[in-house]
């Protein structure tokens, strides 16, 4: 049976319990009120026959007085006590007629009726009658009351006994107040334990249910509830052990997925690894994070940059005598050392053109120490370009170093084989610079100059002519200072690890060993 029924059951028995003792208690209370009723009736009936008892019998006494009154020598005066007494009579009359007006069952308004005709008309007759029903009334009229009363006030006498707590021994309750107990305490009997056994029940499926979910959601998906029956437990235990079956299904599928995922997961990871790679060997690491973020760069005023360009000096008749696969090889022999020389003092590579190489310093990552930092990698350059010179499998080849400082626009242009690049006068006045220059020197601007003079020597070269015919000042780097090359620490001159980091708070990034 399932709970739903049990309780279903348990229900409609209370409501019959309590509607029996309902019908029971009313049809007692009815039964009780009654007699009650019948008793008050019979009190107040024995109230009434004993007041007109009392009446007859006074009224009886004054009929008696009658002769006495008619034996008077006045006539007048015998008149008018005969009319006094007549008056009386006839009130005595009219009371007992309302007295009997209340008496049941005892047929007294005839007999009252003819009682008064007979005395208007015939008063010794009236006198007779009135004596024969006070005998009659004497002997019969009590009898029924008394007997009503003394049959009703025993019953009210056990009830009142029972109300107040009496004992069985003393006062036996009647019939049907003994079977509606009975009937009460066996319904409550029966209701009490089908309660008993619904708890247990109840309480035995539900640890064992409980005890199964628990297990289930603790991630023990073997476990299996065994509950039997047809109840709501038992659909309940069956639904938890499919729902265990099926997430183990689920979980050997998700095992299977993660174990294909992580794998593609991994290979991903190491495609993006190289991506990423190429990436920030194409761009800057700042500019790289921002294009995989965003998709695209957001272009930058930057204020103060220096900018580098190389070219080789005899490389055009190189390009005649030189197969193309030996010229890219040489070509790279340079770049590559180039590169190396940026990487070491912290500049960033922009591009190669033919034969020109264009990096600058200060960007993407602002730095005071930028052109102090580019005319060190620049004294390197030369120094590399001079030291292959000397190689008998080289070309010997001679390189212009141009160097020029301002502010620039960096960014991204285009979606296809994209590269960072710098806009702006300052850029094609370094090229201007560097066409300018020697082989094998190093000219920078009067703005480079300004923020180099007190670490490096430089060669005033007063006004010189651009392919535009316009005349600027620029200066021939000869090397750093001689005051300032002492004693290396660190592989640095002290006297130039001072003042740079006097000028700058800061630490150089390298410095050419060959000085």
């Amino acid at each position: 049976m399932t709970l739903h029924r049990r309780f279903a059951l348990s229900f409609v028995l209370i409501l019959v319990l309590v509607g029996v003792a309902a019908g029971l208690h009313a049809w007692n209370s009815a039964r009780v009120a009654q007699r009650l009723d019948d008793f008050e009736t019979s009190v107040r009936d024995e109230e009434r026959v004993r007041d007109l008892r009392l009446e007859i019998e006074r009224l009886h006494k004054e009929l008696e007085s009658l002769p006495s009154l008619l034996k008077g020598d006045d006539e007048r005066e015998t008149a008018r006590q005969e009319n006094r007494f007549a008056a009386r009579v006839q009130a005595s009359l009219d009371r007992i007629e309302t007295l009997a007006q209340g008496v049941t069952g005892h047929g007294l308004q005839p007999e009252l009726g003819r009682w008064s005709q007979a005395w208007a008309s015939y008063p010794e007759r009236a006198r007779d009658d009135l004596a024969a029903a006070t005998d009659s009334l004497r002997a019969s009229t009590l009898s029924p009351y008394r007997k009503m009363a003394h049959e009703t006030l025993p019953a009210l006498s056990r009830r009142a006994s029972l109300r107040r707590g009496a004992s069985w021994t003393g006062a036996q309750p009647d019939n049907a107040d003994l079977w509606l107990f009975l009937l009460l305490g066996g319904l409550a009997l029966i209701c009490v334990l089908l309660a008993v056994s619904g708890l247990s029940t109840f309480r035995s499926r539900f640890r064992t249910l409980l005890h199964g979910a628990a297990a289930i959601g603790g991630g023990d998906l073997h476990h299996v509830i065994k509950l039997r029956g047809k109840d709501e437990f038992t659909d309940l235990g069956r639904v938890f052990n499919n729902m265990s079956h099926d997430l183990q299904l689920t979980q050997r599928q998700l095992t299977m997925s993660n174990q294909e995922l992580e794998k593609r997961n991994k290979e991903i990871d190491e495609q993006r690894k190289v991506s990423e790679s190429l990436l920030r060997n194409i761009l800057p690491a700042e500019i790289a994070d921002e294009l995989s973020a965003k998709g695209e760069v957001t272009p930058k005023l930057f204020d103060d940059v220096s900018i580098l360009f190389t070219d080789f000096v005899g490389f055009t008749p190189s390009t005649e005598s030189l197969g193309a696969q030996e010229l890219v090889r040489y070509l790279n022999g340079y770049f590559t050392d180039f590169d190396k020389i940026a990487r070491r003092y912290r500049l960033e590579k922009l591009k190669t053109i033919g034969d020109s190489y264009m990096c600058a310093g200060g960007l993407p990552a602002p730095r005071a120490s930028h052109a102090v930092d580019t005319v060190l990698a620049a004294l390197e350059m030369v120094h590399v370009v001079r030291d292959r010179a000397t190689r008998a499998d080289q070309p010997g080849w001679a390189v212009r170093l141009g160097i020029h400082s301002g502010p620039v626009v960096a960014g991204v242009v285009g979606i296809d084989k994209f590269a960072f690049d710098i806009w702006g006068k300052t850029v094609n006045f370094s090229s201007r610079v560097e066409t300018t220059g020697a082989p094998d020197r190093i000219n920078i601007s009067t703005e480079t100059y300004e923020r180099v003079k007190d670490l490096f020597d430089c060669e005033a070269r007063g006004k010189v002519r651009t392919k535009e015919q316009r005349e600027f000042d620029m200066y021939f780097v000869r090397g750093v200072h001689p005051h300032l090359l002492d004693e290396k620490v660190a592989g640095v001159p002290s006297g130039f690890l001072q003042a740079y980091q006097r000028a700058y708070n800061a630490q150089p990034p390298a410095f050419p060993s060959f000085l």
